[in-house]
């Protein structure tokens, strides 16, 4: 049975999701360095044993733009950051403000707590930017869209198109680039798009356009009938619920009022869960050979679940344990059961069956075509 579980398969999209959003969830509840850059080599891991075949961006994309997020937050703090006592590192000409600019500063000394302060900072939004991105290569976001509810179908079609001009586009752009480079063009990349971005754009949109068309021909967004009063209570219960996951959310991820943000997250899962209902009897798709949730799915999702239900406790009973003082010191003060922690997220590689490959790929999984 367990070895029948493992053949290779694509593994459900909303396991591997909510395992990346676990993941997110712990890069939100952490400042410190050495536990961000922990989580980054779990993702890589997983990316890098159980990628999908169709997504052809790779994973160093999203490591460069977290790169970049990083560097940008230095920059600024050095520019224009507020200065607080410290190790003063370097110091820069400093620009007299005036007094109800308090709290900005235009250069000045720079110190090593200040600088700290912003690659760590920096490094949770980088984390989370590579959570996010590392979503996009082991699940096929088209397959996700599959998933959603029939309240949300109307979406769903929107986004498949959506997401097919952008993968439209880099299959036109690196279609032109082996074309030019089989004619001998050694121009750069950047030269490269900055010469057919136009022609590759209204090429991709072009094709998005001829999708939309073939599935307005076989029947996509028909929708039943439904009293206007049925219409307007599915939009107010969605509207209501979505403001308050996303204010729970917000303030879980936070930290700040963790209990009633919980509340309020949970009640605006009721609302939306209450207008799925009240909508599902706007059109009734049929999916073909839709995605199935076996053992593998639900040892990944616990994967991701575990620790990231450690952290909040953890960040609840004792906030300083998961983020250090922003100084030398701190940087040695990483929390070794946060770190064991981590670690039971990288079960999810071996506990889910791996990703087939060529020809395989085809039969395993379902159609890539938009979400029925």
């Amino acid at each position: 049975m367990l070895r029948s579980t493992l053949l290779p398969r694509i593994l459900h999209p909303v396991a591997w999701w909510v395992w990346v959003l676990c993941l997110a969830v712990m890069a939100t509840r952490t400042t410190d360095i050495l536990l961000l850059a922990e989580i980054i080599a779990v993702l890589a891991v997983a990316v890098a044993a159980r990628r999908i075949p169709v997504v052809t961006i790779p994973f160093r994309a999203f490591l460069f733009l977290g790169l970049i997020i990083i560097t940008i937050r230095v920059v600024v703090y050095v520019l224009f950051g507020a200065r607080a006592p410290g190790t003063q590192v370097f110091a820069l000409p400093q620009l007299e403000l005036p007094d109800w600019f308090a709290g900005v500063s235009l250069g000045g000394p720079s110190t090593i707590e200040g600088l700290i302060a912003a690659i760590s900072g920096a490094m949770v939004i980088a984390t989370l930017v590579i959570c996010l991105g590392s979503g996009n290569l082991l699940a096929d976001a088209r397959r996700l869209l599959r998933c959603l509810p029939t309240a949300l179908y109307s979406m769903g079609s929107v986004a498949a198109v959506s997401l097919t001009l952008v993968q439209q586009l880099g299959v036109t752009l690196r279609r032109i680039r082996a074309a030019r480079r089989l004619r001998g063009d050694t121009r750069g990349r950047f030269a490269l798009y900055r010469t057919v971005a136009v022609p590759a754009l209204a090429d991709a949109f072009d094709r998005s356009v001829a999708l939309a068309a073939a599935m307005d021909a076989r029947g996509y967004g028909r929708e039943a009938f439904r009293p206007a009063w049925r219409r307007r209570m599915s939009l107010l219960l969605l509207v209501a619920g979505f403001v308050g996951l996303v204010l729970g959310g917000y303030q879980v991820l936070g930290g700040a009022g963790t209990w009633a943000a919980m509340g309020l997250a949970a009640l605006g899962g009721v609302l939306a869960i209450a207008s799925f209902t009240v909508g599902r009897a706007r059109v009734r798709p049929t999916t073909y050979r839709p995605d199935r949730w076996r053992l593998p799915e639900s040892a990944v999702v616990l994967a991701g679940l575990i620790p990231a239900v450690a952290y909040v406790v953890i960040s609840i009973s004792d906030p300083g344990a998961l983020s250090p003082p922003a100084n030398l010191d701190g940087l040695l003060e990483t929390n070794i059961l946060a770190a064991a922690v981590i670690l039971i997220a990288v079960l999810a590689v071996p506990l889910s069956p791996p990703v087939p490959l060529g020809k395989e790929t085809r039969m395993a999984a379902p159609s890539q075509g938009a979400p029925a």
